[in-house]
């Protein structure tokens, strides 16, 4: 359908927003907004990104459906074979594995260079350095107005947010959000380790903290800690070598010694939840509306699960039907809204769980895993959930 102006506009360029611009693109006009500049493509020889996903089959179904998955470096990638979880105390262990990769370990960085190329080839415009600074919601049948910093207004049919947990176009619309702080840092590094990891993703829940070892190629690996903000100053304030000797000592050396592969990035948790995440007009996606822990590792899931829905939803919808239309929007919303809720309630209870203390819990979360471990039924259920 040829037309003066795109018939959507999305307000962020990251993963979930590059998505949504390729999975909308044959049934609209597409343009994307992106707030920070463009980044040059990864060279062979750069360092390993610290920040990394665990891209989940369905993830990757919907990736190679968009064109995307095919510019991926394989060599920069590593398949999670199976997932190894501890406790804090015996017998409190679980060992999740499938006939095929339970996820994909990616660096941020080379999934957006990949994602960016397929946009590129696809012919979808994207605007780097762009500032938003208001928005005039659509009224019914008529399209909204988006205003920039420098003075230009762009009109659309459907304005997409997916500019993140402190999104800036949900605010603007005024719709609700709750938020829930964990007084608690994410800890993200890579590092080199003395043994083979075997395609194994390790994680302990230790009480006051969460640790997860994520297979990078070769003998390395990733790690999200999540810690008291008092405790991740303290790693922060590390040397190199202080920090290596401790993440290998938190997994009980299981991999041998390790070594700093990367620069550490700390940023603190919390859930964000929008409970509307549409209006007429507007949809949200990815964290601009639902970001939940990362000790599930499924927040970019979630994400690519929203853009997955969203444009089913707009493929089926009638002749006479605008791709804003509230209707329309509220049928994506509700779609999504058990998945969603889902996964929010359990990162939070398990961290709630964990960090009880009080007897007789400890005994009984750890007596609960190792009898979980021996329902093989039980663990492909939850292996089949997780995997999309």
């Amino acid at each position: 359908m040829a037309a003066e102006r795109p018939d959507i506009t999305i307000l962020g360029g990251g993963p979930v927003g590059l998505a949504a611009a390729l999975a909308l693109h044959p049934i609209a006009n597409i343009r994307v907004l992106e707030s920070g500049p463009a980044k040059p493509e990864p060279s062979a020889d750069d360092a390993l990104d610290p920040r990394v996903y665990a891209l989940s089959p369905a993830s990757r179904a919907l990736l190679e459906s968009l064109g995307a998955w095919r510019h991926m470096r394989k060599e920069r990638m590593a398949p999670v074979a199976a997932m190894h979880v501890f406790g804090d105390a015996a017998p409190g262990e679980l060992m999740l594995d499938a006939r095929q990769p339970l996820a994909w370990i990616a660096e941020h960085g080379e999934l957006v260079a990949a994602l960016t190329l397929a946009v590129e080839r696809a012919g979808i415009a994207v605007r780097h350095g762009v500032k938003a600074a208001g928005w005039d919601a659509a009224a019914d049948g008529a399209e909204s107005a988006l205003k920039l910093q420098d003075g230009s207004v762009l009109r659309q049919s459907l304005m997409i947010g997916a500019d993140g947990a402190q999104s800036w176009l949900r605010t603007a619309a005024g719709l609700p959000v709750t938020h829930k702080a964990y007084d608690s840092l994410g800890l993200v590094a890579n590092f080199t380790c003395e043994y083979s990891h075997q395609g194994i993703a390790r994680q302990w829940f230790k009480g006051d903290s969460v640790l997860a070892w994520l297979p990078l190629p070769g003998r390395t690996i990733s790690i999200v800690w999540s810690v008291s903000e008092a405790e991740g100053q303290r790693l922060l304030a590390l040397s190199a070598e202080g920090l290596a000797a401790e993440v290998a000592a938190a997994g009980g050396r299981a991999l041998g010694a390790f070594s700093l592969l990367s620069k550490v990035a700390a940023f603190p948790l919390r859930q964000t939840l929008a409970p509307i995440s549409v209006a007429q007009g507007l949809v949200l996606l990815g964290d601009a509306a639902h970001a939940i822990h990362p000790l599930a590792g499924q927040g970019v899931n979630l994400g690519f699960g929203d853009v997955a829905v969203l444009r089913d939803t707009l493929s089926a919808r009638g002749p006479l039907q605008r791709v804003g239309a509230l209707t329309l929007l509220r049928r994506h919303e509700r779609a999504r809204r058990e998945d969603v809720a889902a996964m929010a309630v359990l990162t939070d209870r398990l961290k709630a769980l964990f960090e009880a203390n009080a007897r007789p819990l400890p005994a009984l979360r750890n007596a609960g895993m190792a009898w979980l471990n021996r329902r093989n039924e039980l663990k492909h259920a939850i292996i089949r959930r997780a995997m999309g």
